[in-house]
């Protein structure tokens, strides 16, 4: 499509916070806190990017509804309270198969407006949380010069170019209208964004393509990135992280067992007709199509509806309140299922369903664990080895911090990342299904800051 990517820019100093309880003789003692700053990128990057985890898009790249275009541009919710950079309703680009236009961005922009070029997003922990994904619950005061959650810097020479190219008019009468335009975001990032608006044929005349495809069923549905990549050319690891959103959170993001969990999800409408009815939702720890567990809430709820019907191209946010079960594991996979009681015809039902990980941290009781916490950095023997087509790998680190478990060619060449995100100390174990790759060597690296460890697995089909 000619909308390819949106893009964030961003110098980010995230301090990744955990509370957590510590236990003696069976007792809860207190509480352990642990604050560790993670330093990421200063430059453009697209917000499919692991740099950009803690932005979550509004829109799906590809998908042209999902760009909304808003009465005035201040209404878009992701907008700092200072208001735009760069872009307004006055310079709008129809796309057609003829069509070629460049927009940029550039340094000057912020010194004729006298704009800021130093962002620093500050927050004092307990209050607005939910919406910077942030991993866990604290209670207490921190002031915000205690703790900076994102810093962005536009320094002299900061260019970029926006080309807006052709549509496929092959299929019909595709074109649209678009309008870019650039914004401090309410968490800190500065954001190349777009708004949208699909050519429709005024009453008696014959429909566009857009008409004749988006005007007879709602679509309610998740913001799924990946959906369409291996359509695109571009290859997935792992078919599961098509349906991958951001669109479904966690409050606490970090939970134990036993803890209650707000499950906040957003559900959005990519039809040029609202819903006909409040749109509803499941959710499941695992994926329900391979035997997931259904989620029942507080009140033995396992479907919770929007408050309204979702109106055209427009969205609304669902929550269900949630015990975290004993044994649920770490990091299970929490699924959401659109329209599961199947009372809307939909446009489409492939972006019904979507996962987010629960980063749930385990209980940690100092007289057991504490004191046998892994001294060193320890990669071990894959098991089963040789294995076809599943594994399990197994390492243990002595402190929090970035892990990336990855597996290689003999000839270096990557081709499955197994785990990559920040862990807590302790034994930790992640299980890898190899379909699809021939059998052979292959190598299994663990990379945790400056430690580098590889080993061998042997995959026999």
């Amino acid at each position: 499509d000619a909308i390819e990517d949106d893009r964030i820019y961003a110098t980010v100093v995230d301090y990744d916070v955990w509370e957590y309880p510590v236990y003696g003789n069976g007792v809860e003692q207190g509480h352990v806190l642990v604050v560790e700053p993670v330093v990421t990128e200063n430059r453009w990057f697209p917000s499919k990017s692991w740099s950009g985890n803690s932005y979550i898009p509004d829109h799906e790249v590809g998908n042209i509804l999902s760009y909304r275009e808003y009465a005035t541009l201040s209404e878009n919710p992701a907008v700092d309270e200072n208001g735009f950079i760069k872009g307004d309703y006055n310079t709008s680009f129809v796309l057609d198969g003829n069509s070629s236009y460049s927009w940029s961005l550039e340094f000057e922009d912020f010194e004729a407006e006298e704009l800021e070029t130093v962002k620093e997003k500050s927050m004092e922990w307990g209050a607005s949380i939910k919406k910077w994904g942030v991993k866990a619950s604290i209670s207490g005061h921190y002031s915000s010069e205690e703790i900076n959650t994102q810093r962005t810097s536009v320094s002299e020479g900061l260019f970029l170019g926006v080309e807006l190219g052709g549509v496929n008019t092959g299929l019909g009468e595709v074109a649209y209208r678009v309008t870019p335009y650039a914004y401090w975001a309410d968490n800190g990032a500065l954001v190349i964004d777009y708004a949208v608006q699909p050519e429709l044929a005024a009453p008696g005349f014959t429909k566009t393509w857009w008409q004749d495809h988006y005007n007879d069923h709602a679509d309610p549905g998740f913001i799924l990135p990946w959906r369409y990549d291996p359509e695109k050319g571009f290859s997935l690891t792992d078919p599961i992280k098509r349906h991958q959103t951001k669109d479904i959170t966690f409050f606490p993001a970090d939970p134990v067992e036993g803890d209650l969990v707000t499950i906040t999800a957003r559900i959005h409408n990519f039809s040029l007709l609202p819903t006909p009815l409040p749109v509803g939702i499941s959710f499941y720890i695992g994926d329900p199509d391979e035997g997931g567990t259904l989620i029942a809430g507080e009140g033995g709820k396992t479907v919770v509806y929007t408050d309204t019907a979702i109106p055209a191209r427009g969205r609304e946010i669902v929550q269900m309140d949630w015990i975290v079960p004993d044994g649920i594991g770490s990091f299970p996979r929490i699924y959401g299922l659109i329209n599961p009681e199947q009372q809307t015809v939909e446009i489409h039902d492939n972006n019904n369903k979507g996962w987010n990980v629960l980063g749930k941290m385990p209980v940690v009781n100092l007289e057991e664990e504490y004191y046998n916490m892994p001294a060193v950095i320890t990669l071990r023997q894959n098991y089963p080895n040789p294995f076809n087509p599943s594994t399990t790998f197994e390492y243990s680190v002595p402190g929090p911090g970035m892990v990336d478990l990855s597996v290689y060619t003999i000839l270096g060449q990557k081709v499955a990342t197994v785990f990559n995100g920040y862990l807590y100390a302790g034994i930790h174990t992640h299980s890898w299904h190899a379909g699809g790759l021939a059998s052979g060597v292959y190598l299994y690296r663990l990379s945790t800051g400056e430690f580098v460890q590889t080993r061998k697995l042997l995959l026999l089909k």
